[in-house]
């Protein structure tokens, strides 16, 4: 089980992936929204290695 700080650090990225594509197409940043898609499939892979 993760501990509290991993949790929040966790929670944190999760916020980031989120919020991400919405303030790249705002801003029209082709940079920022690749980075976004990036850092999703990072965390879903963690996800999974968590899980396994």
């Amino acid at each position: 089980m993760r501990s509290t700080p991993e949790r929040a650090v966790t929670a944190g990225n999760h916020l980031v992936v989120r919020n991400n594509p919405v303030i790249g197409k705002r801003i029209q940043s082709v940079t920022l929204q690749a980075d976004s898609k990036h850092s999703r499939l990072d965390a879903l892979f963690s996800l999974g290695a968590a899980v396994d």
